[in-house]
């Protein structure tokens, strides 16, 4: 036998369906220091469902020391939607796939965020940050129309410096053994393999080490350096 069951309703005509678009609400930034890393937050909502394979793609951070064309790691509230971005260096842009088995539901905030490098020189202009992409349903697709967020973020318009310098010693007596300490506060990150130089301005004389080219260090932050530095003259 068969059953017929009647449904009755209407369906939206494609020329009515609403036009798929990424509203872009908020972008911040860790860290605004020339050639440091920067790790950037966007918030934005999608007005359709975003079905496996729909991407997204914000551009516009052009400039970035990060290398070209990488896998990048995600992280934040929604980053297992996507589970990694692919970052474009020359195009400035960072790509999200929505993965299998997973769906982000229209009109809900988003938020992800990635870690790269800021420009070495600063940027005087607001980044134009462009949001794109391309809603996938099943076979069928629908691109998502540029909009445009500027943006005061990834401009590196500070430059990275010590905000805090003193130096003191034990003995002012000629040829006397004399400590130095020295304090240093700066506004960057000391990485694995950085190097501090420290030298006089030509006016203290000649400072006599002796033969030895490694002077030990301490204090409280001498394990940092390994409690020895290379002896330079000047």
């Amino acid at each position: 036998f068969q059953v017929v069951t009647k449904i009755e309703g209407s369906t939206i005509p494609p020329a009515e369906s609403p036009t798929a678009a990424i509203q872009v609400l908020n972008i911040a930034e860790s860290s605004n220091l020339q050639g440091v890393s920067n790790t950037i937050t966007i918030e934005f909502i999608s007005n359709v469902r975003l079905f496996p394979s729909s991407t997204i793609t914000f551009s516009g951070l052009v400039n970035s020391d990060f290398e070209n064309s990488n896998q990048v790691s995600i992280f934040g509230t929604n980053a297992s939607f996507f589970g990694f971005g692919l970052w474009d260096r020359e195009q400035g842009s960072l790509a999200l796939t929505v993965s299998a088995e997973q769906q982000v539901a229209p009109n809900i905030l988003c938020s992800i965020s990635f870690t790269i490098k800021n420009p070495s020189k600063p940027v005087s202009a607001f980044t134009r940050i462009e949001t794109s992409g391309e809603v996938t349903y099943g076979v069928q697709s629908a691109k998502i129309p540029i909009s445009v967020f500027p943006s005061p973020v990834f401009r590196a318009n500070e430059n990275p410096k010590f905000t805090t310098a003193f130096i003191h010693e034990t003995n002012t007596v000629n040829g006397a053994i004399n400590t130095i300490t020295i304090s240093l506060v700066a506004n960057i990150e000391f990485v694995v393999g950085g190097v501090l130089v420290l030298h006089t301005d030509g006016n203290s004389g000649n400072l006599d080490f002796g033969s030895r080219p490694i002077i030990s260090v301490s204090g409280q932050s001498a394990i940092v350096f390994n409690y020895l530095c290379q002896n330079i003259n000047g």
